[in-house]
């Protein structure tokens, strides 16, 4: 298993599978680590207890709760009273020792001076429809100008997206293979066959030659616009900001954009640890 390798649980809601049987599937699945994507609503005080009780010692698990904004923004997408039930279960999770980000679809709408805020890192993604090539250039000149350029949760290089044609499968908490997250309509019979779903879809011509393509590999193909990663420029103006500011090659930032993506999993404790943590916390 490549370095670096971890399973992300998404859904439906993961949160839907009763605590016991959360914890026997991870127990089952031999991954170091384990990212659940989760809305945050479910994983309360009492569902924890139950979850914890039955997971192993060796498991290294963090959570990434939606959350889109601040309380007007995620209520306005998700529900009225969703942002404080989401915020008061990610510090339950965060008081017990578990290693927690928000992430969300960037709006508008938002102001990201919201994220200094929040008592955990937050990153986001774009709109499944994208942003126009001005708008991702002023918007890569807002991070880097803020210091926030890590809030794109794109430099961050081992997430499936910058697997390319080559995405590997997703397990859906629904019990079932889908080849993606973003295609939850699609269903397969098996792994083998996810990993060979995206084989054939079109990048563009472009990209063969683009310094950053080993690092992205033309981004989704679920999510792709012309072939491109669905932000292309604003990824490039990234690595190319940050650089600059470093003074450093891109291909040497590229790899120390995986060093630092590698150093965040190791960071995660395992479920032992966070045990530990919470006897000593009581």
């Amino acid at each position: 298993m490549p370095k670096g390798s971890y399973l992300e649980l998404i859904g439906g809601e993961v949160g839907l599978l009763s605590p016991l049987k959360l914890a026997n599937l991870i127990n089952l699945v031999e991954y170091p680590f384990f990212i659940i994507q989760t809305n945050g609503t479910l994983f309360s005080s009492d569902y924890l207890d139950v979850f914890e009780a039955f997971i192993s010692h060796d498991k290294r698990i963090a959570f990434s709760v939606s959350i889109d904004g601040p309380e007007v923004i995620t209520d306005k997408y998700r529900g009225k009273g969703v942002y404080k039930r989401v915020l008061k279960n990610s510090l339950e999770l965060l008081n017990r020792g578990y290693c927690i980000q928000g992430y969300g679809v960037l709006y508008e709408d938002l102001d990201l001076s919201w994220v200094d805020s929040l008592p955990f890192k937050w990153r986001f993604q774009l709109p499944k429809d994208g942003l126009s090539i001005e708008r991702q250039k002023e918007l890569a000149k807002q991070l880097l100008a803020t210091g926030k350029e890590f809030l794109y949760n794109e430099l961050m290089p081992n997430l499936c997206v910058h697997s390319g044609n080559k995405c590997s499968s997703v397990l859906i908490a629904d019990e079932g293979f889908s080849p993606c997250d973003r295609t939850p309509d699609i269903w397969v019979d098996s792994v083998r066959l996810c990993e060979n779903y995206f084989k054939d879809y079109l990048t563009n011509s472009d990209c063969v030659s683009c310094e950053i393509h080993s690092f992205c590999n033309s981004g989704c193909p679920a999510w792709r616009q012309n072939g491109k990663a669905l932000g292309c420029t604003l990824l490039k103006e990234l690595i190319t900001g940050l650089s600059n500011r470093y003074k450093v090659s891109i291909q040497k930032m590229l790899k120390y954009l995986w060093r630092l993506a590698l150093r965040e999993l190791y960071h995660i404790p395992t479920m032992g640890e966070i045990r530990k943590w919470k006897s000593c916390h009581k």
